[in-house]
């Protein structure tokens, strides 16, 4: 398993998102960069196939547009959210915009 992104980490631990429903999609963030799973370029790459609403997974984490919603999901466990926010949220943590509190 590959070492995860220790500053990337930190950031997107400490970041609340404001939306309730990307709030409830973070925690599965979090995790696959915990994993090793998520790293910059992969989070580059999810951004790519969110913005053509193309799904994405990697090992057990998968990212699926269903209807109008984005489904995050992990092992059993998943919550939407607004893809168009979520991406926001992606593309602030990859540009360094979030800052750890």
């Amino acid at each position: 398993m590959p070492a995860p992104d220790t500053e990337l980490l930190t950031k997107a631990e400490h970041h609340i998102p404001a939306d309730p429903g990307v709030r409830d999609c973070w925690g599965f963030i979090v995790e696959g960069i915990k994993l090793g799973w998520l790293d910059r370029d992969n989070i580059r790459e999810l951004i790519g196939y969110l913005q053509n609403h193309e799904h994405y997974g990697l090992d057990e984490l998968l990212f699926e547009e269903v209807g109008d919603c984005l489904r995050v999901s992990f092992l059993d466990d998943s919550a939407e959210c607004a893809s168009d926010i979520m991406i926001n949220e992606l593309e602030r943590l990859v540009t360094g915009l979030l800052l750890p509190r």
